[in-house]
């Protein structure tokens, strides 16, 4: 498994482990991992481990609740890589070597001129019968902590307005070449 945009709680790569996955390289273009959000996520699936199995209707591998104090843990325990900085446009990854290639909510995020780069990469290190996973959300983020505005609200303002307003820490790519 090799998933970039991996953010700060490891959510999707800890779900990967209970269901089997022994071995997953993660990515981020810098680094962005909490070990406290990571290991309050492991507290919680540690916590509601039977809940987590009902729902995902079969048996998981148990989280041992023990917090994680490194990302060398993270390899122990789960075995799972973290890199950072690596930039999904040049991985670095041996061609053909990855079997599932995943991003969730990252390429929303990512500049339009760095997407095709990032698809021909995904493209060379994954196996001919890979399985890839790109879930995109296209809504405004800012709709989620202002309810006053639309879904669709940053796609009002033209693209030099948007460059002004457009903020680097949540940037938003609109993916306006997209949409037109």
């Amino acid at each position: 498994f090799y998933e970039f945009g991996a953010g700060w709680d490891l959510l999707t790569p800890l779900i990967y482990f209970m269901h089997g996955v022994r071995n997953q390289t993660i990515a981020d273009i810098s680094p962005n991992l909490k070990l406290e959000l990571i290991n309050y996520t492991i507290q919680r699936f540690a916590t509601h481990h039977n809940t987590v199995e009902q729902m995902a209707g079969k048996t998981l591998q148990r989280i041992d609740p023990s917090p994680i104090r490194n990302t060398a843990d993270l390899q122990s325990r789960f075995g799972i890589t973290y890199q950072a900085p690596m930039d999904a446009r040049a991985t670095g990854l041996a061609a053909n070597s990855i079997d599932v290639l995943t991003t969730t909510s990252v390429f929303e995020h990512i500049p339009a001129v760095d997407i095709p780069a990032i698809l021909t990469e995904s493209r060379r290190v994954l196996k001919p019968d890979g399985i890839v996973s790109f879930v995109v959300d296209p809504k405004d983020h800012y709709w989620f902590f202002d309810k006053s505005i639309t879904l669709f609200n940053f796609l009002k303002f033209s693209d030099v307005a948007w460059s002004v307003i457009n903020n680097s820490q949540v940037y938003q790519n609109r993916l306006r070449l997209f949409l037109e």
